[in-house]
């Protein structure tokens, strides 16, 4: 599916690490911390940004065995002390939620351990962008289990389905996405995790800054946004039916309510079967002069 097929958002999920933020290097401490401890190879900041997908209480018991829990302990006490000195916003990630939060309620849903996913937000000022902040452990199960997507979705009192957008950069956050019933939305190329192919979005975008112009361009009135004469009982209406401006006709702000009928300007009654007779090039000409005039003077809304 192409962006700009995607249906408009009635909620945005995201997933936080590499979509949002960049912690990577206190991940690779903590990670390395607990193999170090525990006699194990180190791994490289590449390794750790290409293996670390499920949460630690679903990987841990696999990596350390009945060690898994001291394992636990000391990565988290390496994280704690460094988290918030190297985060660090991806590109674009700010315009993103600025733009998002024009158009929808929004949430971040991460396998992050909770706690330090809500310090990472209040740290940047990012809480007051989210109405749910969901990380590993609070809900049931973590991703790709639908259970944390659908725990957000409850607190901002939106219903699953394709309207609502989760965005991600791996192929486990698409599948968390999917297993939802929401539209599966790719940040980035997914280099890190075989690529755009391996994730299978319904639609990718390649940083933050084109994430944000698109959700900044569906805050716009449609183009052809125009208010027409219809009939007598309901003389104003937007003929481009998504417009927000359609409802100015109904008796909620339209210029010609407020201001009445203009001076010097005599109204013809209608005479019973009469045609109206077809306009010239020339009168058309001038007509869509008058309009382009009134939309460069600001009221670009009202066109007779």
């Amino acid at each position: 599916m192409m962006p700009d097929r995607l249906p408009r958002p009635s909620a945005i999920l995201w997933d936080w690490d590499n979509t949002l933020v960049d912690g990577w290097l206190a991940i690779a401490a903590g990670l390395n911390a607990a193999f170090a401890a525990h006699g194990l190879p180190q791994w490289t900041l590449e390794e750790v940004k290409g293996r670390v997908r499920h949460s630690l209480r679903e990987t841990f018991p696999e990596m350390f065995g009945a060690d898994w829990e001291a394992a636990r302990d000391i990565f988290y006490t390496e994280v704690r002390a460094r988290h918030l000195s190297v985060l660090a916003p991806m590109p674009g990630a700010e315009a993103a939620l600025r733009a998002a939060a024009a158009l929808a309620p929004q949430g971040v849903v991460s396998n992050k351990q909770g706690p330090l996913l809500r310090a990472e937000a209040t740290q940047l000022g990012w809480d007051r962008f989210f109405r749910a902040q969901v990380g590993a452990g609070d809900a049931r199960a973590d991703k790709p289990d639908p259970a944390p997507l659908l725990m957000a979705l409850q607190a901002c009192g939106i219903a699953a389905g394709a309207a609502v957008w989760y965005i991600g950069d791996t192929a486990l956050d698409m599948q968390a996405a999917r297993a939802a019933g929401c539209t599966a939305v790719l940040l980035g190329d997914a280099g890190h995790d075989g690529g755009v192919a391996n994730a299978a979005p319904d639609a990718a975008f390649l940083d933050g800054h084109a994430l944000a112009a698109h959700l900044a361009s569906l805050a716009k009135p449609p183009p052809h946004c125009r208010i027409v004469r219809l009939q007598r009982e309901n003389p104003l209406r937007c003929a481009a039916p998504s417009c927000p401006r359609a409802d100015v006709a109904q008796g909620r702000g339209g210029r010609q309510e407020q201001e009445g009928p203009r001076r010097g300007r005599r109204e013809v009654p209608e005479r019973a079967g009469r045609v109206p007779e077809p306009r010239s090039q020339e009168q058309d000409s001038r007509h869509d002069i008058s309009r382009e005039w009134r939309q460069a003077a600001g009221d670009h809304h009202l066109v007779r």
